[in-house]
């Protein structure tokens, strides 16, 4: 048995999309009532011990309240273990969901290291189809070479904009001039512009190009890149409005400074005139 509090959970190596409470609690309930668990498998370095497999049973001991787990030691690094944990529960435990095997595939897809493998051996480590490491790679190589340039700069209210650039220097075109300056106060910027619309458009049709260049595969693997490209765009534009708002609330705090300068420049004019007096 191994004491829980000495065991890593830090380190990557959960490769889950996320861990499923339900289980996470019926699994507590089993261990109050004194039902055995496999053992969790644990990688050891020489000084930290690494959890690799056993994510669900690590939590549901806790919440039983448990102190020491049933372990399976091996020998090796967090890498090691991370690698381990890319096919954990591929043949046992809580079925994966394709969330579950995109990350594990993906995990090793943005590594330098692994990446280099072939699809064959990226699918045996994460106990998936070839074919579905082939999709997931093609995705993620075609969102990348798919980017489009981009220019920041700074608009007339202060805030930070991006411009598309691919195609400057393709057409003539005369040399923007520079947005003027002025007072954050004197002007309120729209919430939703039509070019915001258009760039959302034209974001949906990069992301519907991305699946359709894919080529002859599978139409429930097309799904599941979709899903992703899905999944990325909502997690991109929920960070915009975060960052859109932050923005917001820097330009009102900006005006309020300016407000607050003015009306000291009022007061001291007052008081200079009374003075005088």
């Amino acid at each position: 048995m191994l004491d829980l509090a000495l065991i890593r959970i830090d380190g990557g190596t959960q490769i889950r999309a996320e861990l499923n409470q339900d289980t996470v609690d019926a699994y507590a309930d089993a261990y109050l009532a004194g039902a055995n668990f496999p053992a969790v498998t644990v990688f050891y370095d020489g000084k930290d011990r690494w959890l690799a497999d056993g994510f669900h049973r690590y939590f549901a001991a806790k919440k039983a309240g448990k102190t020491t787990i049933l372990e399976n030691i091996t020998p090796g690094t967090k890498r090691e273990a991370i690698l381990f944990s890319l096919g954990a529960n591929g043949t046992h435990g809580l079925n994966r969901t394709n969330a579950d095997k995109r990350n594990a595939v993906q995990t090793m897809l943005v590594d330098p290291e692994w990446a280099a493998w072939s699809d064959n051996a990226i699918a045996k480590a994460c106990h998936v189809s070839p074919t579905f490491v082939g999709t997931i790679r093609k995705s993620l190589s075609t969102v990348d070479s798919e980017k489009p340039a981009e220019r920041t700069y700074t608009t007339k209210h202060g805030t930070t904009a991006t411009m598309q650039t691919g195609g400057i220097g393709k057409v003539a075109a005369p040399e923007a001039k520079p947005a003027p300056m002025v007072e954050p106060d004197t002007e309120e910027p729209t919430d939703y512009t039509e070019l915001d619309a258009a760039r959302d458009q034209i974001s949906e049709l990069q992301s519907e190009l991305v699946v359709a260049r894919m080529g002859d595969i599978p139409a429930e693997e097309k799904q599941q890149a979709a899903a992703l490209i899905a999944e990325l765009r909502a997690e991109v534009k929920t960070l915009s409005a975060t960052l859109k708002a932050a923005y917001l609330s820097r330009d009102s705090l900006m005006a309020e400074v300016a407000q607050l300068k003015r009306q000291c420049q009022m007061n001291r004019k007052e008081l200079d005139k009374l003075k005088v007096k």
